[in-house]
Order: C-alpha cells, then sequence, then structure tokens
C-alpha cells in the first residue's frame, strides 16, 4: 500500500479512564505508563529473580529465559515469508531481482537490540475463560486469565541520509506480546468471587482513583504474583507486500502466532499448541488422524461445547504455529482451517444425530454455521474477524504521540461488542452464581446483548458484518433501519456475509466498490471487482455521483473516492473495498470529522529516505468517517487520533472527540516494513544454529 494518513504532534489531554471497557480491562495509556515502573513490566513477570527485574533490556530478556522462544521466531521470521502459500508473496521473497523482499519483513535485528523494548498497553480480565482446564493438574477453580498485553518498540537515533544532524525515530512494531497469568493460584485465599469483586470496582473510578486503587493491597492487580505466569502469546506481522506487489488486493500482510507455555515458576517455557487451531496440514496428510478428530468432534459433548464456542480440542490435533492473511477477513482462504476436512453431509449428519438424542442447537443451524464456528474458535479465525489488521489489542498510544501514527481506540470492534458478555459472567462470578460461558458468533454477539450496545454501531449498526443470504445459522444477523447489508468480498469462505452500510445514499467511510475472492489454492486468492463494473483494476476507476448538496453549478464535487487496487499512473490504493471521503473539511456531513491526508508528494519524501517528521508536514485537510469506542472503523480500517490543532474546525461540525478511519497499512506502526535499518546487526544466530522449528 502507498501513502500514508498523516498529522502533527498529539497533546489532547488523556482521556477518562471509565470506557465502555472499565471493569474488565485497564486501557488507559496514562494509567498503564504509572504501573509500568512498578511490578509489571515484561521483565519483572518473566524474570523476576532477577536483581532489579523492571530494569530488564529487551536483548537480556530474549538472551535470557526466552532464548529458546527467540531462536524459534527468528527462524520464523526468516523462513515462513518464502514459504507463503500465497504465489505473489512467496514469488516476491524468493526472486533474486526483489531488492527490497529484506525490507519488507519484519526485523528480527529488533528483537534483540538494546533500543527496543515492550510498552504495556492493556491489562485484560479473562475470567470468560474459566471453562478451559489446560491440563490435569490444573483441575481446581482457576478462575481464568489475567493478560497483560505488551507492544514492541524501538527508541533510537538515525542519520539523515541526505546529511545534517540525526533525528530521533520512536515508534510501536506490529508485534504484540501477551503474558498470561492464572487468574488464581491452587493454593490462594482469594476466591473466585472476591478477585471479580475488585474488578467490579474499578468501573466507576477516574484516572487517579484507578491508579490508586491498582497499586493497592485491596486492588485487582497487587495479589497477582510471577508464579501465577503460565504462558507468553505471540503475534507478529511477518511480513507486507506493498500495494505494488499485491496489486489487487491494495497489498497484503501474513501474520505469526505462537505460544509458548511453561509447567513451574522460572521453568523454560516450551512450545505449546495453539487453542482450537486445527493442524490442517497434518490432519490431511493423515487419514486415521482426521477419522479420530472427527469422531470427537461429533460427539455430542463436542458439538454442544461448539455450539456454546466454549469448545476445548484435545491437543494431538492442534498446530503449534498458525498465520492469518490481511485485508478481506474470512473470506480469505488462509484464514478458514478446516477447509477441505469436513463435507456439508458429515457435518448435516452429525447435526442430526445430535437433534435426534433430544438437544438443541442453538447457534449452529447449518453446515455453514458449523464451519464458521469452527474456525471463529480458531487462533487464524479469531484474528481476522472484525479485528484491526492481524490483531484485537493494539492499546491506545499516549500523549505526544504525532497522531498519523497513534492508535486512538485501543481494541478491535470484536473486542468491544464481547465487553457486556465479559461483565456478565465477572459479575455472575462476584455473586457467587454459575457464569454462563457461552457466546455468540465472534463477528456477531449473542443478541440476548443487543439492549447492552443499542446505543452503539457494534451490534447492528454501521460497519457491524451482516447476512443478505437465507442461511438460518445468520437469519439474525441484520441491519438496523437506515442501513443496508452489502457484501464486499464474495467468496465460498464467508458466504453471503457483508457489512452495514449507509441505505438510498452514500456517506462518508462507506465502501466503494464490491468484488470476489478467487481462490485459485488453498491460501492464494485472488481479487476481482465486480462493482464499478469495467476494468478489473482501477484504472478507469469512476467515482459515485455526489448527491446535489455536495456540488456545485459546474457539476463538480469536493467528494473523492481511495480505492483498493493499485492504479501505476499516480501510485496509489490499498483502502480495502473503496472509501469515500470530502476533500475539504467544511459543512461536514454528522458521520465525518477532520482530518489530514497525505499531499502530492508525501510518497516521494518517504521513498527518499527524508527524516518521517519531515515528510509529515506533507499533508492536506480532509473530511473522514468519524470513529470512537461506540462507532468504530469497518473492518481492516483503524481509528487514529483526533488532531489537536483541527478542534476548533471539528468543534464546529459537532465532531470535536472522534478520531478518524484510516487503513492501519497507512500508520508507521502497523507496518513491518519502513522503518530505519540502522540497527546494530548483532550476531543473533550463527550459520548453524538456525533454531528449533
Amino acid at each position: 500500500m502507498v501513502g500514508l494518513i498523516v498529522g502533527l504532534v498529539l497533546t489532547l489531554k488523556a482521556p477518562h479512564a471509565q470506557t465502555m471497557e472499565s471493569g474488565v480491562a485497564v486501557t488507559d495509556p496514562a494509567v498503564l505508563a504509572s504501573l509500568r515502573p512498578e511490578r509489571f513490566s515484561a521483565g519483572a513477570l518473566l524474570q523476576p529473580q532477577s536483581e532489579n527485574p523492571q530494569s530488564i533490556a529487551n536483548d537480556n530478556l530474549f538472551n535470557g529465559l526466552l532464548k529458546k522462544i527467540k531462536l524459534m521466531l527468528l527462524s520464523d521470521i526468516r523462513q515462513l515469508p518464502l514459504q507463503s502459500l500465497d504465489s505473489v508473496a512467496r514469488n516476491f521473497f524468493t526472486a533474486a531481482a526483489a531488492k527490497d523482499a529484506d525490507a519488507r519483513r519484519f526485523n528480527a535485528e529488533l528483537l534483540v537490540d538494546k533500543r527496543s523494548g515492550f510498552d504495556l498497553t492493556g491489562i485484560v480480565n479473562r475470567m470468560d475463560r474459566a471453562y478451559r482446564v489446560v491440563d490435569a493438574k490444573r483441575k481446581y477453580e482457576t478462575c481464568g486469565e489475567i493478560r497483560f498485553i505488551y507492544r514492541l518498540t524501538y527508541d533510537i537515533q538515525v542519520a539523515d541520509p541526505a546529511g545534517g544532524a540525526t533525528h530521533n525515530v520512536k515508534s510501536r512494531l506490529p508485534f504484540t506480546m501477551a503474558i498470561v497469568m492464572n487468574a488464581r493460584e491452587r493454593d490462594s485465599a482469594l476466591s473466585c468471587a472476591e478477585i471479580a469483586g475488585r474488578w467490579l470496582k474499578t468501573a466507576d473510578m477516574n484516572n487517579e482513583a484507578l491508579v490508586e486503587y491498582l497499586k493497592s493491597e485491596n486492588g485487582p492487580l497487587q495479589y497477582l504474583s510471577p508464579s501465577q505466569v503460565e504462558r507468553v502469546e505471540f503475534n507478529l506481522q511477518l511480513f507486507r507486500a506493498p500495494a505494488g506487489v499485491k496489486t489487487d488486493f491494495g497489498g497484503d500482510a501474513e501474520y505469526l502466532m505462537r505460544i509458548f507455555r511453561r509447567g513451574a515458576p522460572n521453568a523454560q517455557f516450551e512450545v505449546f499448541p495453539l487453542e482450537d487451531q486445527l493442524d490442517r496440514p497434518r490432519l490431511l496428510r493423515n487419514p486415521r488422524l482426521l477419522a479420530a478428530l472427527k469422531q470427537w468432534l461429533f460427539s455430542p459433548p463436542a458439538m454442544a461445547d461448539l455450539d456454546r464456542g466454549i469448545v476445548d480440542i484435545p491437543m494431538e490435533y492442534l498446530a503449534v504455529r498458525a498465520i492469518s492473511v490481511s485485508p478481506g477477513g474470512a473470506s480469505r482462504s488462509g484464514n478458514d482451517e478446516s477447509s477441505e476436512l469436513f463435507s456439508d453431509a458429515e457435518i448435516d449428519q452429525a447435526m442430526r444425530r445430535f437433534q435426534a438424542s433430544g438437544r438443541t442447537l442453538r447457534t449452529i443451524k447449518s453446515p455453514a454455521g458449523f464451519r464458521l464456528r469452527l474456525d471463529e474458535v480458531s487462533c487464524t479465525g479469531c484474528h481476522q474477524t472484525r479485528t484491526i489488521a492481524g490483531f484485537h489489542f493494539p492499546g491506545a498510544d499516549p500523549v505526544g504521540v504525532p497522531q498519523s501514527n497513534a492508535v486512538y481506540i485501543p481494541a478491535s470492534a470484536h473486542f468491544l461488542s464481547d465487553i457486556p458478555r465479559r461483565k456478565a459472567i465477572v459479575a455472575s462470578f462476584a455473586a457467587r452464581q454459575r457464569p454462563d460461558f457461552s457466546r455468540g458468533f465472534a463477528a456477531r454477539p449473542d443478541s440476548k446483548f443487543a439492549a447492552d450496545l443499542k446505543d452503539t454501531q457494534l451490534f447492528d449498526g454501521w460497519g457491524a458484518p451482516c447476512n443478505s443470504g437465507t442461511d438460518p445459522s445468520f437469519s439474525n444477523w441484520t441491519c438496523r433501519a437506515g442501513l443496508q447489508c452489502k457484501v464486499l468480498f464474495d467468496s465460498r469462505h464467508d458466504a453471503d456475509t457483508g457489512v452495514c452500510v449507509t441505505a438510498d445514499k452514500i456517506a462518508i467511510g462507506d465502501p466503494m466498490e464490491t468484488g470476489k475472492v478467487i481462490e485459485d489454492a488453498y491460501g492464494n486468492d485472488r481479487y476481482q471487482r465486480t462493482f464499478p463494473a469495467g476494468e478489473a483494476t482501477p484504472a478507469h476507476y469512476v467515482d459515485p455521483v455526489a448527491p446535489a448538496d455536495r456540488t456545485d453549478h459546474n457539476g463538480k464535487t469536493d467528494y473523492r473516492v481511495a480505492h483498493q487496487g493499485y492504479r501505476t499512473a499516480d501510485s496509489t490504493g490499498g483502502f480495502p473495498a473503496g472509501m469515500l471521503r470530502i476533500d475539504q473539511c467544511e459543512n461536514l456531513p454528522p458521520e465525518a470529522t477532520c482530518g489530514r491526508v497525505a499531499a502530492d508528494g508525501f510518497n516521494k519524501c518517504v521513498a527518499g529516505g527524508r527524516p518521517f517528521t519531515e515528510c509529515l508536514k506533507i499533508t492536506k485537510l480532509a473530511g473522514l468517517r468519524a470513529c470512537d469506542r461506540a462507532n468504530p472503523c469497518r473492518e481492516d480500517y483503524i481509528c487514529t487520533a483526533p488532531y489537536e490543532d483541527l478542534i476548533p474546525i471539528n468543534e464546529k461540525n459537532h465532531n470535536e472527540a472522534k478520531g478518524t478511519c484510516i487503513p492501519p497499512y497507512f500508520m508507521f506502526q502497523f507496518r513491518a516494513d519502513g522503518h530505519p535499518k540502522s540497527f546494530a546487526p548483532p550476531e543473533i544466530l550463527s550459520k548453524t544454529d538456525s533454531g528449533p522449528n
């Protein structure tokens, strides 16, 4: 993808701590920063035996306790792009002529560079996962999990390629590490009810009170001990193929997911299977193993758990690493890990047997529903469902980060829409009642929580997933009044699933094209545009007709259309399904807010290696889709921070508290490529030590 949305330095006041997720997550950057010097740095949790664990540098962390993890991640980063199932991406990385191929993959040196580290971006209460039993030794009241989520970041000085003084470059990277703790240790004096009660008290606190409470002995964090750390989970962008390479999708990115678990405190972390991630290649190679999986999965207990969304697939069928693909979500074949493992006839027969036993399937009502449910409980399916690129929790950025590179809303629409269910489970624990762990589809919250989300767009509002077909599993996937269901990426892997967008007219942020995802082979997709009709590429893209109030007497309009595919003539493209914007900031409609977009010359500035802060000045005003927690962006888009210098304009337009929606790969921190390459190249791997597979 080419071009970035850019802006000035954010100096807005930190938001109030009370948010939709208050009571089940700590997400405010100011609050998290106050905890960082305390007990919850990555080093303090993973290497507590160190003399000063808070000060453990990133290089020491990965050369110490996490050395085995480092070797595996480095091997994956180096080898997996060459093995991509996508032929365009694979050829790009294997072609000798592709001089910039290495620059497009994740820079493995960052893992052990002294100038990189981990920012704490969120603490999430996952008591809703208390139904899982990790192994026979842990059959006690675990109370679920507490997750500490970190983003890899760097802060360096680099030389100006044109000469002159050095300049500072600091950014987060598309790399998350989650340290997962058991919410309650085996011999803890605390009960699940007490832990839940502590979390619920945080819901109504402002920043100052919340920080004081989190640091207190009676708060929900201070009882936690590094001995409760069970595993670490990694999700990173392996590579990003730009729009000039993957021209039809307007760019492409693949994400690696890995889990490492330890059996005892201070023990080495070992490879652990990914949760409910079927090892598709191994199952296809081994008919006996696949037959055993079918026998287990089609049994009444497993079918009931899958229907409720709490299935726990045995480890012998699972993969130890997974790769998800963006953009396109569930329409992409590589995100459908159950593809070709089961026939519709087999699924239908299993459903009939289940119902003949006198039981009722509440969520799964068709083979398509079964497939979607099985895919979305996997790592690949989950991380490409109503998500931000390949992440559900990138975290919000603190004050002082340039708006062009600052995340405004910390989590995806899926994360936010699941908050009512999670809060209900925590409340049940607090009341010493048996929680209902069941959930709706990942893309669509259970209808029993619709009332909790009625004042948001998260359930059936703009940008919400919908279904335009007649499949009974998705009969309630409708859009609210004034919206229509539009299928943007038609695919056999996600048939009839669309997005709720404006009906009978067009609005800012609406998609402007539709197309088909054609699967040449599993994991090898191409996109064919079907609307606007005509050229399959955007070379002759026709802008939509603007309404009368946006058109002057000469027929000119300030509407602009950003397109998906790469257009060679002006080196642009990369907005999934296209996006409508306004070319200025006067008289904006309610759904829009004033932001900044890259102007002519920005791409040349970046390509020339000029300081990024210098290129940020090459901007122009634009009316973009406004966003906040209650009004999230479409899938494959991210909500970036509002602009302080544009507040007067946005106050006039009544959207002063809103962020702006853009593709995530237009942000510096969501690209594996484009970052400084001047890091000292340590000998992280010898020629003979390529790391375990």
